[in-house]
């Protein structure tokens, strides 16, 4: 055999050996992550007047959209349902109550809380339709039960019942509640899963000035409310946030024999 062609073939000879020993002697073993980031969104699905104890100042017959204006719309910008409510004027003795509805429609458990901001009384309408809304004039109310001034802190309460939620001025009182499944829940440390509702209740009341002078807790008596926020105008800011909780902390699992074993508090 010509030597330059056997010298051609060896090669080709040993390469199918050395490819047939490196797939026996070796082994390997992957690890392959696939991710989904799941999503916090809050869908508005409902919303109704309750109760509405007012009256039709202008004597025209129409109160929805005349005295009362209710305004609902959403921005996909910034992820945001506004509910706009303007209430011109209102008279000693207004109540509205109103009930919503806000429905997880994301991937994620969520939690809830508030925030509630007042500012007022002021002489004008500052801030014409909603624009411009400045945190820094409002004052902030602390989440309730732990602080504002709750309405049964009054002694003795106006009317000798109870009354829940924060009072704002001379008489003007607010109050929020959340609900689950029909039972009312603290505002934080409550999950809403996927395809679960957050019921919000709200209430809104200006008292009537009394026979008798109740005091308030600025000290004002009941017979100067009425004098003292007339003509004036009162701005409230409700926001409700939905975050998603800090995840909890597990412990271990272990996969043995085909399968795993826990060892500790995962699921």
């Amino acid at each position: 055999m010509n030597k330059k062609l056997v010298l051609l073939l060896l090669p080709l000879l040993v390469i199918p050996v050395f490819s047939f020993g490196y797939a026996h002697y070796t082994d390997k073993v992957e690890k392959k992550y696939k991710m989904h980031v799941g999503s916090i969104e809050a869908n508005f699905t409902y919303f109704h007047v309750d109760r509405l104890k007012t009256i039709d100042t202008n004597c025209n017959g129409i109160i929805w959209g005349d005295e009362i204006n209710i305004t609902i719309y959403n921005d996909p910008a910034t992820c945001t349902w506004y509910v706009l409510i303007t209430c011109n004027p209102i008279p000693p003795s207004f109540e509205l109550d109103t009930t919503m509805v806000v429905h997880n429609v994301g991937k994620l458990p969520w939690e809830a809380y508030w925030e509630v901001r007042y500012w007022g009384p002021h002489d004008e309408d500052h801030y014409g339709c909603f624009d411009g809304w400045n945190e820094s004039d409002f004052e902030a109310l602390a989440l309730y039960p732990t602080g504002g001034r709750i309405k049964d802190d009054w002694d003795p309460p106006p009317g000798g019942a109870p009354y829940y939620g924060w009072y704002l001025e001379n008489g003007l009182i607010y109050d929020i509640n959340f609900w689950k499944d029909g039972n009312r829940v603290q505002p934080t440390g409550e999950l809403y899963h996927p395809c679960t509702n957050l019921t919000v209740t709200q209430n809104l009341t200006l008292l009537q000035p009394f026979g008798t002078p109740v005091t308030d807790p600025d000290g004002v008596t009941s017979d100067q409310w009425q004098k003292n926020i007339q003509c004036h105008w009162f701005l409230i800011w409700v926001k409700i946030i939905v975050q998603n909780r800090t995840p909890d902390v597990y412990s271990s699992a272990t996969w043995e024999n085909g399968r795993w074993i826990r060892q500790g508090n995962i699921p």
